[in-house]
């Protein structure tokens, strides 16, 4: 879950942090909330992301049937369905 390799990504030219096969949260590409901790999973190509929460034993899946415009983590319906996961937990 921790950071393995941090900074700019030569192929997409922006930041991006990598823990072992995993993204961390805090980069262009991470849609979950920023100030959660303890997160890892990745994005794709038109909006699809998967992320583990293993304090919260949660995991999360969304795969779009109707790709975003957007590429790798941009697409507004993901933020808001994590959103909305982590609200109506207790």
């Amino acid at each position: 879950m921790a950071p393995h390799s941090d900074g700019l990504d030569e192929l997409l030219k922006v930041r991006t942090a990598w823990g072992l096969g995993f993204l961390t949260p805090g980069v262009p590409f991470w849609p979950a909330p920023d100030n959660l901790t303890g997160l890892f999973g990745g994005s794709g190509a038109t909006g699809s992301f998967a992320f583990a929460d293993p304090g919260r034993a949660l995991g999360f899946g969304y795969v779009p049937n109707r790709g975003s415009e957007l590429l790798e983590g941009g697409d507004f319906r993901v933020r808001a369905l994590v959103e909305a996961v982590y609200k109506a937990m207790p």
